[in-house]
């Protein structure tokens, strides 16, 4: 965890933050410390007086910025830490019974002993992965309703509905959630393919 002396904490007041894929989130406004001096949180003026909470573990520095890393992607490293922890010890007991390290019988009871943990897990990464779709859903849903708007704001340029200048403006801006959006998605999408690849059947 990060930790900060009062000079570094007021130093650290006022900085900018943006996500992973480079989405302004607004500036920092509070700081939450431990009792041994460590972040435990901070707050992002988001607009108008909104303030969003972020966790340390959800904190990079770069230089100026604070990057902050969306929890479900924490959740997903933790998630493929765990499926390959498992996968390794499974692969080494195999290993062992292929060297005659371990009995077959000695093999099986192991085995069977680590039946409710692999039981557990594949329930915890089918509902991990079930997270991810509905997270790629609502993507979808937020780039088709985006696409929409810059369809129509191209058409109403076109029919002289709407100035240059301000077309210029909005479909920038259009545009380039957009691509945080895409980078988000294919982002995701990675993660459900790895989670899926890791299945324990």
């Amino acid at each position: 965890m990060f930790s900060f002396s009062n000079i570094e904490m007021k130093h650290f007041f006022g900085k900018k933050t943006s996500d992973i894929y480079g989405r302004n989130l607004g500036q920092v406004v509070a700081i939450l410390k431990n009792s041994d001096g460590e972040l435990e949180s901070i707050k992002v003026d988001q607009s108008e007086g909104r303030l969003v909470k972020y966790s340390a573990e959800q904190i990079m520095t770069n230089k100026d910025e604070i990057v902050i890393i969306p929890k479900w992607k924490i959740q997903a490293e933790q998630m493929i830490k765990e499926l390959n922890t498992f996968r390794s010890r499974m692969d080494a007991l195999e290993a062992m019974l292929e060297k005659e390290e371990v009995s077959k019988e000695i093999y099986e009871n192991l085995k069977a002993n680590q039946k409710q943990s692999i039981d557990l897990l594949k329930e915890k990464n089918n509902e991990f992965i079930s997270c991810m779709k509905q997270q790629q859903v609502e993507l979808d849903r937020q780039i088709n309703e985006l696409t929409n708007f810059l369809v129509e704001i191209r058409t109403g340029k076109k029919e002289g509905k709407i100035e240059s200048s301000k077309y210029t403006k909005a479909s920038k801006s259009i545009e380039q959630n957009l691509n945080f959006l895409f980078l988000e998605k294919k982002d995701v999408e990675d993660i459900i393919k790895e989670s899926e690849e890791k299945k324990l059947d």
